[in-house]
């Protein structure tokens, strides 16, 4: 953006000297250095993204696979708990 600005301030002494398309073709070449970065950029995130979707899956999973498959009785109910911490 910078150099955009800049090149649209110092327009007229560029005409002067007739260096317009080495100036336009140095600005596609910024541009292009962006777009590269902004690409990457959105590529690592989407992959960590992808593995964070997973890792969360999967302890999900995990998590409904040990409630259903503990055994009848090896979790006490939560009611009965707070009966035995109230003073009587």
């Amino acid at each position: 953006m910078n150099f955009a600005a800049e090149t649209s301030l110092g327009l007229v002494t560029i005409r002067a000297f007739n260096m317009a398309d080495r100036f336009f073709k140095n600005y596609l070449k910024l541009e292009d250095t962006d777009a590269a970065l902004f690409f990457y950029s959105n590529a690592a995130m989407e992959w960590l993204v992808l593995r964070i979707e997973a890792l969360q899956n999967l302890t999900a999973i995990t998590a409904a696979l040990l409630l259903v498959l503990v055994p009848q009785g090896y979790v006490s109910p939560g009611n009965n708990y707070m009966k035995d911490k109230l003073p009587r």
